[in-house]
């Protein structure tokens, strides 16, 4: 994965914002990432009733993130 530096300067995102991210595909994924990196508390959301493979899991480990799947209100 290239990462490009990005300026905390200028994030539209405040460190500790709270943000939500539904879809747990690759650009989900991908957008969780970005969010983490920017210092926000992300929660990923999956109408998927299977649980997170553990390759996901793997993926997301090192985000942080909050996990919901399944049927969710």
């Amino acid at each position: 994965m290239n990462r490009k530096k990005i300026n905390l300067k200028n994030s539209p995102i405040a460190a500790g914002e709270r943000a939500v991210v539904v879809g747990s595909g690759a650009s989900g994924l991908a957008a969780a990432a970005l969010l983490h990196r920017l210092g926000a508390r992300v929660r990923l959301v999956d109408s998927s009733p299977q649980e997170f493979s553990k390759d996901f899991l793997n993926k997301a480990a090192p985000l942080e993130l909050e996990l919901i799947s399944g049927r969710h209100e």
